[in-house]
C-alpha cells in the first residue's frame, strides 16, 4: 500500500491525480478503469476541498492498493 497526504485544496488535485496515476502504471491498469477512477478523484477530492473543512485547510490522505478478487459464478441446472 502507498500513501500520500496533502492539504484539501483544489490546487493539489494534480498532485493526488499524478500519484494514483502513478500507481495506475505500475499495475498496468486498463485505460477504461483509469479514466473511470480519475474521474472518482475529481470528485471525491473536489468535494473533500470544497466541503469537508468549513473555514480552514485540512488534511487528506490518499491510500491506494492493489487487491486480487476471484470471482466464482455457480451455474444453476
Amino acid at each position: 500500500m502507498k500513501e500520500i497526504t496533502v492539504d484539501a485544496m483544489i490546487e493539489n488535485m494534480n498532485t493526488v491525480t499524478a500519484f494514483v496515476d502513478d500507481f495506475l502504471d505500475q499495475i498496468a491498469c486498463p485505460m477504461k478503469s483509469r479514466i473511470q477512477i480519475n474521474i472518482v478523484i475529481d470528485e471525491i477530492f473536489g468535494n473533500i476541498c470544497h466541503y469537508a473543512y468549513k473555514d480552514s485547510v485540512g488534511a487528506v490522505t490518499v491510500r491506494v492498493e492493489s487487491v486480487s478478487y476471484t470471482h466464482l459464478t455457480l451455474p444453476t441446472t
